[in-house]
């Protein structure tokens, strides 16, 4: 889950933010070139000469028009980055560039089948704790956001192989009737 949701947040900005530098130079190169006459301070002739730097300040440019959902998920996603070991960061490189060679279509469809398995298990968690009180579902709906998130995904998977519904303290869950096959079997007559 983890690696799904790095890739939620991560692709369209890995994919959006070179697509924006490749129109930014494209439309440099077709724009006319500033005369001698026309002398620019020293901090942009600096700028013009440093890619690195200008790519600096169009991300922080794209960061400050973000709206602050964005940024916390952003700031999430970094930690999380920050908190992976060198071995899941080659992995999730790997899974990076193996999506980017994907072609359009199959990007479009994997980004939805992951956010209909997001749904899914969110639909399980509400479905398994609906019952409970208020400030009990609050709460462990905020232990499970604090979880690591490989600690996140293997309750997801333990929630759904077991969909029986929690229910409440000392109640037991409901019992679903099982379906019938075919019409009522007529009782047995006593004789």
């Amino acid at each position: 889950m983890k690696k799904r949701l790095l890739i939620h947040f991560l692709v369209p900005i890995i994919a959006g933010l070179p697509m924006m530098l490749q129109a930014q130079e494209n439309s440099r190169k077709d724009a006319p070139k500033p005369s001698k006459s026309d002398r620019h301070d020293k901090r942009d002739r600096h700028q013009l000469h440093h890619p690195k730097e200008r790519e600096q300040a169009l991300l922080l440019k794209r960061l400050l028009e973000l709206p602050p959902e964005r940024l916390d998920a952003l700031q999430a996603t970094v930690n999380r980055i920050r908190n992976m070991s060198p071995e899941e960061k080659k992995r999730l490189k790997e899974r990076l560039e193996n999506f980017s060679r994907l072609d359009e279509q199959e990007k479009h469809r994997r980004l939805e089948d992951f956010r209909d398995n997001e749904r899914k298990r969110w639909d399980d968690f509400h479905r398994r704790y609906k019952d409970l009180p208020k400030e009990q579902r609050y709460r462990e709906q905020r232990r499970i956001h604090s979880l690591p998130p490989h600690e996140r995904r293997a309750y997801f998977e333990k929630l759904r192989r077991n969909k029986q519904p929690l229910g409440r303290p000392g109640v037991p869950p409901p019992r679903h009737p099982q379906k019938r096959e075919g019409p009522p079997r007529p009782s047995p007559s006593p004789k």
